[in-house]
């Protein structure tokens, strides 16, 4: 089926009963309804190009749900897929807090997402944590992680992308590259004061959520990597 714009929810929706096994979506599609005439509806599609280096070959995907080797190639998400797919749901993250935990000589980072909700301004939130030890053992011996702290960022910044959109830890080649797909409504921007209204409205929250020196500047972490295929670590910034 071939993908192309769509200029409304019930177009959408249409293909979508035809052909639900062709989405991944982002969001409860029962949520899609229709929010009256202050609003227009926007759906965003990441699709994942395997060229791009947002997909990579998972080696050990484990078994299947009836307990058997999958016979087919298994694809995961890099982290540059799961940026892009965040950026279809206009997600940011918030300042995050790192916490050194002497006993397992590594560093743990926790941080929280903001993602657009079935209306635009009314945010979603995910807090999750991941840690990045100071050393590691490879076949050269034990080595300093230098990068610990960016590493734990960027494995929390993951979680939470994979935790809010239900992405799975592998798919098959042609799973993995239908579109993702994140639904929502915004106000027409024709009535720009209503639209001033809601943004007002939601300061206080977005506040206490993100450092104020941070405002309109959130830090997102380059995306382009070079994964390890077995485990999916990222090895070398592709800058």
């Amino acid at each position: 089926m071939a993908m192309h714009k769509y200029t409304s929810i019930e177009e959408f929706l249409k293909d979508y009963e035809k052909y639900p096994e062709s989405y991944n979506m982002m969001v409860n599609i029962q949520n899609i309804q229709d929010m009256g005439t202050l609003y227009k509806p926007v759906i965003n599609m990441a699709v994942m190009e395997l060229e791009k280096g947002e997909l990579y070959v998972q080696d050990k995907p484990g078994k299947d749900p009836w307990g058997k080797d999958y016979k087919e190639t298994r694809y995961s998400i890099t982290r540059k897929g799961l940026l892009k797919i965040a950026n279809a749901a206009k997600a940011t993250f918030g300042q995050p807090t790192f916490t050194y935990i002497p006993e397992q000589e590594c560093y743990l980072c926790t941080t929280t997402m903001r993602y657009v909700g079935i209306r635009e301004g009314d945010w979603q939130y995910t807090t999750c944590s991941k840690d990045a030890p100071l050393t590691k053992n490879g076949s050269k011996g034990t080595y300093k992680n230098a990068d610990a702290l960016r590493k734990s960022e960027s494995g929390a910044q993951d979680a939470c992308i994979r935790q809010a959109f239900a992405i799975q830890g592998h798919y098959s080649l042609e799973d993995a590259t239908h579109p993702f797909v994140m639904a929502f409504w915004m106000l027409d921007d024709a009535i720009d004061e209503v639209r001033q209204g809601r943004i007002a409205a939601g300061t206080g929250a977005t506040q206490m959520l993100f450092d104020s020196r941070q405002n309109g500047n959130i830090k997102q972490l380059e995306s382009s990597k070079v994964v390890d295929t077995g485990s999916g670590e990222v090895l070398i910034d592709g800058k």
